[in-house]
């Protein structure tokens, strides 16, 4: 029984470190969605300044 509940505690665990490292995945990709979408906007300021 006490292995059991161990188990338990493990897949819960397991599961919150999956979705903190799915959270920080899709902050980081919408960091670097922020800077190439700088960079282009940066780029065409540029060219319409040119």
């Amino acid at each position: 029984m006490w292995f059991v509940f161990m188990s338990e505690v493990d897949t819960r665990n397991c599961y919150a470190s999956f979705e903190a490292i799915f959270v920080l995945q899709n902050w980081h990709n919408r960091c670097i969605n922020r800077l190439s979408r700088m960079r282009q906007s940066k780029k065409s300021s540029q060219i319409r300044v040119e």
